[in-house]
C-alpha cells in the first residue's frame, strides 16, 4: 500500500490523480515502444516499467480514487 503524498483535499487529489495517470500512460507507451522495436536491453526495461506500474503507480491511483470516493460519500451523506 502506498501513502498519499499530498495534502488531502479534493483539489489536490484530482491533481495527483492526473499526475499519476500521466505517469501510467507514459510508462505504458515506453513498454509498447520497447516491444515494437526490441533491443538488447528491451526485456529488462519492459520488466522494470511493468514492475513500477504494478507496484507503485497503479496502487497509488487506486488509493487516490478511494480517497475521492470517500469524499464524495461524505458530501452525499452530509447533503441528505
Amino acid at each position: 500500500m502506498t501513502h498519499l503524498s499530498f495534502t488531502q483535499t479534493t483539489q489536490n487529489a484530482l491533481r495527483e490523480l492526473d499526475r499519476l495517470e500521466a505517469i501510467k500512460a507514459r510508462l505504458a507507451s515506453f513498454i509498447v515502444d520497447l516491444k515494437e522495436t526490441p533491443s538488447v536491453d528491451s526485456d529488462t526495461w519492459v520488466r522494470m516499467y511493468t514492475e513500477r506500474l504494478v507496484s507503485n503507480v497503479i496502487p497509488a491511483i487506486n488509493e487516490v480514487k478511494e480517497y475521492l470516493n470517500s469524499q464524495e460519500a461524505l458530501v452525499t451523506k452530509a447533503s441528505n
